[in-house]
Formats: C-alpha cells, structure tokens, sequence
C-alpha cells in the first residue's frame, strides 16, 4: 500500500470539502493527492512509450506517433512539476511542525 491511499479511506479527508478541513487536514489531503497524481501520470507516460514501440513505421503511423509523442512529454513534464511541488508540501509541512514544536516549548 503506497503511504497516501490511508488518507483517502478517512471519510472526512475524501468527502469532505475544503472549508470543512483544518489547514493540517488541507496539506495532508494536499499531498496525498499531488502523489496518487504521479502514479496516475507514470503509468499514462509507460503506456504511452509502449503504445510508441508498438507503433508500426508508416504514413498513417506517423500523425498517431507524433500524438504519442506530444502526450507523452506533457505527462512527463507535468509529472516534474508535481514531484516539485510534493516536495515543496511536504517540507512546508515539516518544517510547520518543526515550527510548532518550538512554539510548544516556549
């Protein structure tokens, strides 16, 4: 089980709407989210480089091909982004809760 799907079986994160969650519940949701997302987009971007190999040589090849192509580099580059942007959640959250230690012992 990947570190996220425990998340999505909360019925308050997975049903709930944004103002109904706490800003601990948003980021966590958030997170758990932007890594179902890459998952999701590796296997679109494997499929698609399969579909690309499998593609025979030829002029009616060629316009599938180039769709092929086009997708698969958009999933890939999106796919960069979200990873930033995880990485971003998750040390915003950490350092949050870093944050908050300290304030707890003051």
């Amino acid at each position: 089980m990947n570190w996220w799907t425990h998340f999505l079986r909360e019925e308050r994160l997975a049903h709930a709407t944004p103002d109904m969650l706490t800003m601990e519940e948003l980021v966590t949701l958030q997170a758990t989210l932007l890594g179902k997302m890459m998952v999701v987009n590796g296997a679109l971007h494997r499929r698609y480089e399969e579909a690309l190999t499998s593609l025979e040589q030829g002029p009616s090849a060629n316009e599938a091909r180039n769709s092929l192509v086009k997708a698969e580099k958009h999933i890939e580059a999106l796919n960069r982004i979200l990873r930033d942007e995880l990485t971003l959640v998750l040390s915003d959250e950490q350092s949050n809760s870093i944050d908050g230690a300290d304030d707890d012992r003051a």
